[in-house]
């Protein structure tokens, strides 16, 4: 999408703000574009300015929740540099508080079955493209699956309202990374490596 002037960027981000109070309260299906125009204070078309639809309007904010930049930062600056396994979580961890308001209402109970799909994607893409290109497929398969169930797990978090404190569930992935898929990831790279 080519730059927005400030004046239409504040008007796309008003249809976006709209669009969620009412998300927040009802199921998409139930959402109009009329419902949003009046809350937002805009017209149909400028909301077809915008946006084709309510799932484009979703689609947005759900790619603007999927950092792949931050992402790769935490891969490359934790993950890749060593860091420890506490500190790559928390980095993780840290990217969804920082948007809680959306995870939870996305991630919880009412929210987009579809999100998780794309979170798992986004994340999987960043992994791939900070691993080296000789990882063989094994590792590949173990990195899917860890990848998945860190997704998964928190995901859950946010279905059960967040049942527990974050610390705990960080601890949780932390034990979950070190005492299994760890080291099967460690143990499968390491058989590769042999002549």
């Amino acid at each position: 999408m080519p730059a927005l002037s400030p004046t239409a960027a504040q008007t796309r981000e008003n249809i976006k703000n709209a669009f969620w109070r009412l998300y927040t309260a009802q199921p998409i299906e139930k959402i109009t574009v009329s419902e949003v125009c009046e809350t937002a204070g805009y017209n149909r078309s400028t909301f077809y300015a915008y946006f084709h639809d309510m799932y484009d309007v979703l689609d947005c904010l759900e790619h603007e929740l999927i950092p792949a930049d931050k992402l790769m930062a935490v891969i490359f600056n934790d993950l890749l540099k060593k860091a420890s396994a506490r500190e790559t979580l928390t980095a993780f961890m840290d990217l969804f508080l920082k948007c809680d308001v959306y995870f939870s209402v996305l991630l919880g109970p009412n929210g987009d079955p579809a999100f998780r799909e794309k979170l798992l994607s986004q994340f999987t893409a960043a992994f791939a493209r900070a691993l080296p290109e000789g990882l063989t497929k094994p590792c590949r398969y173990v990195l899917a699956y860890q990848n998945a169930g860190v997704i998964l797990t928190i995901a859950r978090w946010y279905e059960s309202g967040k049942d527990i404190p974050a610390e705990t569930l960080l601890d949780l992935l932390l034990d979950l990374t070190r005492e299994g898929t760890q080291a099967v990831f460690t143990q499968t790279c390491r058989e590769a490596e042999k002549p």
